[in-house]
């Protein structure tokens, strides 16, 4: 075996374990809302195969994910039935393997990652600027915490490297036969996949953006070659998103709602995430609002080391020396990155996982600077390690506590072996409601609205306390750091100043008022999930 390929096996191996340990986080629960989203219709579908109306009739999340699990889950009926044991499985056992199906398109990811970064190295350093982006992709944890869920980034991101890689190979000649011409097939199956990323999740779109300047560039003294190009990808990605997004057509005035509205979304805030700082994704001091080992930013993310080598690598993008050897392609790679950040950040509502796709991108951004650095081995051992170490125990951190449990399950238990059943109790939305059996606890919702699509952030000030507690005869209130944080994160001090100031309030005077019967904190227990209080009303 080649020493390449060994060190290959190796990068792929560490990237496999850090993205499948704690993958059963939270059963028997199924605690992350955009999962249910797409795995409750699959499930829906797949167990009623002969009569199931076949279009979710939900377009927010485009339907590859689903249609995946349904052939996936009737595989599994085909092959477990004949022994009986189908009917048998727990519900957990579905959710389980939709997150291996995510581990695996992000194992592929780094593979993937490897590829390009060979392909667009010059001559001579193919094998290990490849190796490096591997590497860096593999353990970098935004990659890997998102792995652990299956919702359409990290999916995504592995249809938007492959339709790269095969756009690379359409229209960048052979390194042995630089007289080798443009590949019609490379050229279709980037548009395919690039399809296909589409119906994951609808970013991937950005990549034409990308492939049609770059292809009437390529044939810039031939316009109907470009034409015809051109056309060649803009067709077989719509083919390959209305292969598994149909209703898209079929259904296109529901899909062409949702996709106003979800533009709604993006354009008019999210309380504890939304800024108009273009360098806001980069550093910002924001909690993450559904995440309790991370901020809202690259540099929580991607670590200090990281997002410092890729501003370096932009610089050497535009060096003369550097683009030249090989046709661009670098320039292609820094392009995507750019692309998707200004695309993002030019709205107000920023989510960093949003930025997921552009990692591996990032990643051959910062292998090429390295390399191109040509430290001496030391310095390259320490660069490398300013890069990885703190990704990594970031990573492992957060391993760890999905394997520990969750605090929403903590709080679950603590509820029945402590609260007598029938004690009312006023709650945020922990899940705490579709835990508990019906009629258990007469529970009270503190809700928030969580789009400003007309303007209902401005509007949702906090319940008058006294009289939800008057109402609800409550013994206990139960309140979610998440809920909670999103309104003392500095951007909804600038953003949403008068409902934000009004919910901090609301916290606070519950803080003073009541006691608390006890506190299960992921931070200083190692748990995933929200930091949770329960106060004790009778005090």
């Amino acid at each position: 075996m080649r020493k390449g390929n060994y060190r290959l096996i190796l990068i792929l191996v560490l990237a496999f374990i850090l993205r499948i340990v704690g993958l059963n986080f939270g059963f028997p629960f199924f605690l992350h809302p955009d999962e249910t989203k797409i795995i409750e219709p699959a499930l829906t579908i797949a167990f009623n195969i002969k009569t199931a109306d076949f279009n979710p009739h939900f377009f927010y999340y485009p339907h590859f994910l689903m249609y995946l699990l349904v052939g996936i889950v009737q595989i599994l009926k085909i092959i477990l039935l004949p022994f009986g044991t189908f009917s048998n499985l727990p519900k957990e056992t579905f959710y389980l393997i939709a997150r291996l199906i995510t581990v695996f398109f992000g194992t592929a990811s780094v593979y993937l990652t490897y590829l390009i970064g060979k392909k667009v190295a010059p001559k001579g350093w193919e094998e290990r600027v490849g190796l490096m982006s591997a590497l860096f992709l593999g353990t970098t944890f935004l990659h890997v915490r998102n792995s652990h869920y299956y919702t359409g980034d990290v999916p995504a991101t592995f249809f938007m490297l492959l339709s790269f890689y095969f756009f690379l190979s359409g229209i960048l000649p052979k390194r042995d036969t630089p007289e080798s011409g443009v590949s019609r097939l490379g050229i279709a199956l980037a548009g395919v996949f690039a399809g296909i990323g589409i119906s994951t999740k609808y970013y991937p779109a950005l990549l034409l953006v990308l492939y049609i300047p770059a292809l009437i560039y390529q044939y810039r003294k031939n316009f109907k070659a470009a034409l015809l190009r051109c056309l060649l990808i803009v067709i077989t990605a719509v083919l390959g998103f209305l292969m598994f997004t149909p209703y898209a057509l079929l259904d296109n005035q529901k899909f062409l709602r949702t996709m106003k509205e979800s533009s709604l979304r993006s354009s008019s805030g999210f309380m504890g995430a939304a800024s108009n700082n273009l360098f806001y994704y980069i550093y910002n001091k924001d909690s993450s609002i559904d995440e309790s080992f991370s901020g809202n930013s690259l540099v929580e993310g991607l670590g200090w080391g990281f997002v410092f080598f890729v501003l370096f690598g932009v610089f050497l993008v535009f060096n003369n020396k550097t683009i030249k050897p090989y046709n661009n392609s670098l320039f292609l790679v820094f392009v995507i990155v750019a692309l998707y950040y200004v695309f993002f950040s030019r709205y107000p509502t920023k989510l960093v996982r949003w930025l997921v796709p552009i990692v591996p991108f990032m990643s051959v951004l910062i292998s090429y600077c390295i390399c191109r650095w040509k430290l001496n081995r030391v310095f390259f051992i320490v660069v490398c390690a300013f890069i990885i170490f703190p990704n990594l125990y970031k990573s492992i951190r957060f391993d760890y506590a999905l394997s520990r449990g969750d605090t929403r399950v903590r709080a679950y238990n603590y509820i029945l072996e402590n609260i007598p059943k029938g004690t009312p109790m006023i709650f945020e939305s922990i899940l705490i409601h579709k835990m508990v059996e019906d009629g258990d606890y007469p529970l009270f919702q503190i809700t928030h609205d969580r789009y400003n699509t007309k303007g209902e952030i401005e509007n949702d000030y906090p319940p008058n306390l006294d009289e939800m507690l008057s109402t609800s005869n409550a013994k206990y209130i139960i309140v979610n750091g998440w809920a909670r944080q999103k309104y003392f994160n500095p951007s909804s001090y600038t953003y949403f100043p008068e409902v934000s100031a009004a919910w901090r309030d609301f916290y606070n005077e519950i803080d003073k008022r009541f006691p608390k019967s006890v506190i299960f904190d992921p931070q200083s227990e190692k748990l995933s999930g929200p930091k949770i209080t329960i106060y004790n009303v009778l005090y």
